[in-house]
């Protein structure tokens, strides 16, 4: 009798552990079945793009919905992006599209584009680069730009990208003003990789948050942007001498490493979500790797504030991402995505967290095509039901 009664607690402490575990492998974005390749958001052979974000029309619009995404002049895949990114400009009626390609928005030298609609109407484009500079393009081959001495091209020869650009219009269409910045300069601010992630108050007033997690304020989009501080991850990740962190850097050969932020504020709930993308910086195996927490990818980074302070304390933990590479598609069939970066959110009408948007690098199980030197990205798509937690520590039971 005893044995059993300690039997049956034995098997309660057993289901509560499992179920303890169970909840700590999840995911802090849920997310629904996606739209198969072919019917993905921006999927198009002769522009590879590498993620991108979704913005509302005009009124009258026979166009309800644009995209606006980094692609690559002269027939180059992902690897062009370092002297041949363009911005291109895309169209839907529906937000989660597929959209169709419309026209090159931002010509040579332009990356990571982050569109958004300030309240007076204009359309903010913002991204890396330097404005109409053609001297950066170059030929492609196979895939991959060459430089004039006949040899591929690498980081060393790459174009700006510290220079966060700003180019405004009242219309999706353009035509596109660069907004200059301090001393006749064609970038808002120099910053080091800047990949800047704005987010707009109602007064009009911004944010800008830099791939170092700098934070840039500015009272109107043609203001000078002064930078007021820096989100704490990066500090957070280095300071990590636990055995999770430990296992993941296997023993601290490589670096837990975060970039790509996206910001926004969650009004109902009064805190700030931050998502971006994380991977493995290892510069003794020569080459920077993705990696797994509890049969989780930890691709999707994840944070929230505290409070509505966006100075004060922060939950995030490396090991407890917003979504992987793993995906469900509306045709029933499953994959995994070979990478998956950039991460942008589109809201429906009531405000609400509706679409996520990445640059993805296909595999055969999750797009369909053979990725060869990277000409196979595409910008991919997936709703969004909801965020699990307010906070990371809803994730423990």
């Amino acid at each position: 009798m005893m044995w059993g009664c300690q039997r049956r607690l034995l098997l309660l402490v057993l289901v509560i552990l499992t179920a303890s575990l169970l909840v700590h492998a999840e995911y802090a974005l849920v997310l629904r079945a996606a739209p198969p390749a072919s019917k993905q958001l921006f999927h198009n052979h002769s522009w590879p793009s590498w993620g991108g974000t979704i913005v509302r029309g005009t009124a009258n619009d026979s166009h309800p919905y644009h995209l606006f995404a980094a692609s690559f002049a002269n027939g180059c895949g992902l690897y062009g992006w370092i002297r041949n990114g363009v911005v291109i400009h895309a169209t839907a009626s529906t937000p989660a599209g597929p959209y169709t390609f419309h026209d090159v928005a931002l010509p040579v030298f332009q990356h990571n584009p982050h569109a958004v609609k300030h309240p007076d109407g204009t359309y903010l484009l913002f991204g890396i680069g330097q404005a109409n500079n053609a001297s950066w393009e170059c030929p492609c081959h196979d895939g991959r730009p060459m430089m004039p001495d006949g040899k591929p091209a690498t980081d060393a020869d790459a174009a700006p990208i510290d220079h966060a650009q700003l180019h405004i219009s009242r219309s999706p269409y353009g035509p596109w003003e660069n907004v200059m910045g301090p001393n006749g300069r064609d970038y808002l601010f120099e910053t080091n990789n800047a990949n800047p992630a704005p987010w707009i108050f109602k007064n009009g007033s911004l944010i800008v948050v830099t791939c170092q997690f700098d934070v840039w304020y500015a009272d109107h989009y043609r203001s000078e942007y002064k930078k007021i501080g820096r989100l704490p991850f990066i500090a957070m990740n280095a300071a990590r001498n636990d055995s999770v962190a430990r296992q993941l850097t296997h023993n601290f050969t490589c670096q837990l490493t975060i970039e790509d932020p996206y910001i926004m504020y969650d009004e109902p709930a009064a805190v700030w979500r931050v998502l971006m993308h994380q991977y493995l910086r290892c510069p003794a195996h020569a080459q920077d790797l993705e990696t797994q927490a509890d049969g989780l990818s930890l691709v999707g980074g994840y944070a929230v504030s505290e409070t509505s302070d966006l100075f004060g304390a922060w939950r995030y933990d490396f090991a407890k991402p917003a979504y992987g590479t793993a995906v469900s598609f509306t045709d029933g069939h499953s994959g995994e995505l070979a990478g998956r970066e950039r991460p942008k959110v589109f809201f429906d009408d009531d405000g609400k967290p509706s679409l996520l948007t990445n640059g993805v690098r296909p595999s055969m199980s999750a797009g369909g095509d053979k990725n060869v030197n990277e000409m196979g990205v595409f910008t991919f798509v997936q709703p969004i039901d909801r965020f699990a937690f307010d906070t990371l520590d809803a994730q423990l039971v």
